[in-house]
């Protein structure tokens, strides 16, 4: 299965809740909505373009040396070299480590000062690189841009229920309650609409449960699916994101001249 198709099982759940949301709020405020409709739609057809990804990560202009030095760093990454090189930009956010968009680079600020202070390798950072070229087709795509501005009420009620289950004491969640909690509300609400022959409501009540198992496995599979993608490509270069560095293969001159220092100093 394409990553698409991954995808697309991931926003099933919150296509649906978004829709109901937007279905409830265009029969309050119709105008409001519409131009909401309005500046999405524009969103979603400048998404992949240059000016609108420098708009959305915040880049800036950085001097000719540090470009060059993050050019050079970024070398092993096929994409990024020969006609397919970049610009490079700076950005503050903090949200922002390394982004890949068309023809820009854009790199976090703190990132770009541990580049130049080596703190962080060359090899390091390109690898961060070639993760991002990896997810530069999902992350510059219309079409997810399009889902994801549309399932912006799922993602508000998301972070919502996060930030209530943070202030959950830790007893409680180690205990499962918070797990097992929503599914005895469930099979209550299920108990009682049987009773009551309510099978429209009761249909309803079955979805849920539905996407209660479905979405955090679909979720997981697309964590899968991208970390894949981000992978692939760092193998393509190859790089190694999980194994330490090759040493440096002129170490042991320095190591060398290090003994024969110390030699001089204690004999």
């Amino acid at each position: 299965m394409t990553w698409r198709g991954t995808w697309a099982r991931a926003q099933i759940t919150a296509i649906a809740a978004s829709s109901m949301v937007w279905l409830i709020l265009s029969a309050l405020e119709p105008t409001i909505v519409g131009l909401l409709w309005l500046l999405g739609a524009v969103l979603v057809v400048t998404w992949p373009t240059g000016p609108a990804f420098r708009w959305r990560c915040g880049g800036g202009r950085v001097s000719e040396s540090d470009r060059l030095m993050v050019l050079r760093a970024v070398a092993p990454v096929q994409r990024l070299r020969g006609r397919n090189q970049p610009g490079v930009l700076v950005s503050r956010r903090p949200s922002i480590g390394l982004a890949v968009g068309p023809r820009c680079l854009i790199v976090s600020h703190s990132l770009l000062n541990g580049l130049r202070s080596h703190r962080i390798t060359d090899h390091r950072f390109a690898t961060v690189a070639a993760l991002s070229v990896g997810t530069s087709a999902v992350t510059n795509s219309r079409m997810v841009a399009a889902v994801g501005l549309y399932c912006l009420p799922w993602s508000l009620m998301e972070r919502c229920v996060r930030s209530v289950v943070g202030h959950v004491p830790q007893v409680v969640r180690g205990r499962g309650v918070a797990r097992w909690m929503p599914w005895l509300v469930l099979t209550l609400a299920v108990v009682e609409l049987s009773r009551r022959g309510l099978w429209v409501s009761l249909v309803m009540i079955v979805l849920v449960g539905l996407a209660m198992v479905t979405t955090g496995r679909c979720n997981r599979a697309w964590a899968v699916r991208l970390e894949q993608l981000a992978e692939a490509e760092v193998s393509h270069c190859g790089l190694a994101a999980h194994q330490p560095e090759d040493p440096d293969p002129w170490a042991f001159l320095f190591d060398e001249e290090r003994r024969r220092c110390d030699r001089e100093v204690w004999s």
